[in-house]
């Protein structure tokens, strides 16, 4: 992938602070802050990190690049919750990738892997909770 070794190193940071339930949500969501973009950092306010429900991040993320768009990079965690990705812009060449949203992968698009990144993640562990719809 070309110039996205800003990007895969913007999603590993992004994804260690994402994972952090044990913060109170003000300094999760002051420690993130920087790494978003303006859209994603209106709807970033608003999560609990307490309810993230995954307590591990794997090492390898999966990073692809969209084709006709350099500026567009997605990055693939396994977490013990699943596939789990980071979607990341740059306004053009040079910029600083920002975070667009973080978001688990669909069971239906979980399909092939692109290359491996040679980054490594380190193993977050965490207190998670999750909602569950079915029991109302």
């Amino acid at each position: 992938m070309t110039g996205g070794s800003g990007a895969e190193a913007a999603a590993v940071q992004v994804m260690g602070l994402f994972a952090r339930p044990q913060l109170p949500e003000r300094r999760w969501f002051t420690d993130l802050l920087p790494y978003l973009s303006p859209e994603y950092a209106e709807e970033a306010q608003y999560i609990d990190p307490a309810r993230i429900p995954f307590d591990t991040v794997q090492h390898n993320p999966i990073a692809s690049q969209e084709e006709h768009n350099p500026q567009l990079v997605t990055v693939v965690f396994t977490t013990n919750d699943g596939p789990w990705r980071l979607v990341l812009s740059q306004s053009g060449p040079g910029a600083r990738w920002l975070v667009q949203a973080i978001e688990p992968v669909p069971a239906r698009q979980a399909g092939p892997r692109p290359t491996a990144l040679p980054t490594t993640v380190k193993t977050v562990t965490a207190r998670a909770s999750i909602d569950s719809d079915s029991a109302q």
